[in-house]
């Protein structure tokens, strides 16, 4: 039986956090999402310990397609909160997809 150690490289080799961050685009009908892709090859995924390190690279990679640039008004980080909240959703059904047995229910 492969451990999921072993399937995650022969898997793809990183998840894909895509967003599309409206927040500062001058204009947003040009805005095109923005992705960044999170390794995970090197994790084991059946320990708690890697779990828990992949879903701090998921975050880091979320925070970075969705970066505030230190927003000042309120509609500001709306718009980014929201676009790291789609982001976080979308990168968890992905990782759903591919991991269905280590992912808990929500």
């Amino acid at each position: 039986m492969m451990t999921l150690k072993k399937i995650a490289p022969l898997a793809l080799a990183g998840l894909s956090v895509l967003a599309a961050p409206a927040a500062f685009a001058a204009d947003p009908q040009n805005l095109e999402p923005v992705s960044r892709l999170v390794e995970y090859g090197d994790l084991d995924l059946a320990s708690a310990r890697g779990q828990k390190r992949f879903e701090t690279r998921i975050k880091y990679a979320v925070r970075m397609v969705c970066q505030d640039n230190n927003a000042r008004r309120l509609e500001e980080k709306a718009i980014a909160n929201q676009c790291k909240a789609q982001a976080m959703e979308g990168a968890m059904k992905k990782l759903k997809l591919q991991f269905p047995i280590i992912i808990k229910a929500a």
